[in-house]
């Protein structure tokens, strides 16, 4: 990049980062309320801020391209469509798989999901990699990003050091705040007539 130069960066929204504890308590109380995020599926893919939610471990990766935590609003688009699913051995519910990863060369991989029937948590490895490919471009497809404008004003020489004044970036598109998978479980909670949870 050349000074003065200007260019448009995708960044990726995150959540903030939690504490080991507390990525065990979104992850319980993920599994306990499952039903309810089945149940009012619609209205998390209808709201961005419940859309870009995720969990610390839902991860969808692919050796070589990387790997990207799985908004719940675009696993429930796949889910809906029945891709990315499988059958639990436990009770041969449907099993919602909301991590996975592999590598397209070899073909190996592994996916973990929830059954929607008996909430077991199970591995379990695809046939191939094709769904897991599906899965991962529709995850890329749908990141919640903020569209900077980045200019160049600094140059580096090795004779006078940094030349030029620095020019902050200029945020275009802000990208959305999601609520952590906490406070959405908490607001379904609430929606269907049960107690909130303390976020």
């Amino acid at each position: 990049m050349k000074h003065g130069e200007v260019r448009q960066i995708g960044q990726i929204v995150a959540l903030p980062k939690k504490t080991k504890q507390e990525r065990r308590k979104e992850f319980y109380l993920f599994k306990e309320n499952f039903d309810l995020i089945l149940k009012y599926s619609d209205l998390i893919i209808d709201t961005p801020r419940y859309f870009h939610s995720y969990l610390e471990r839902s991860v969808i990766g692919l050796a070589y391209m990387g790997g990207y935590h799985a908004p719940i609003g675009a696993l429930l688009q796949l889910w809906k469509k029945d891709d990315f699913v499988g059958e639990c051995q436990e009770c041969s519910g449907k099993l919602y798989f909301f991590q996975g990863g592999g590598s397209p060369l070899s073909g190996g991989n592994g996916c973990m999901g929830i059954c929607g029937e008996c909430r077991t948590i199970l591995c379990k490895r695809l046939a191939g990699t094709k769904e897991l490919m599906k899965a991962f471009e529709h995850v890329k497809y749908n990141l919640n990003t903020r569209l900077i404008l980045r200019t160049r004003g600094q140059t580096f020489s090795f004779k006078d050091g940094l030349v030029g004044d620095p020019v902050p970036d200029k945020v275009i598109e802000t990208g959305v705040r999601p609520v952590t998978m906490t406070k959405l479980i908490s607001d379904l909670r609430e929606m269907n007539g049960q107690d909130a949870i303390e976020v």
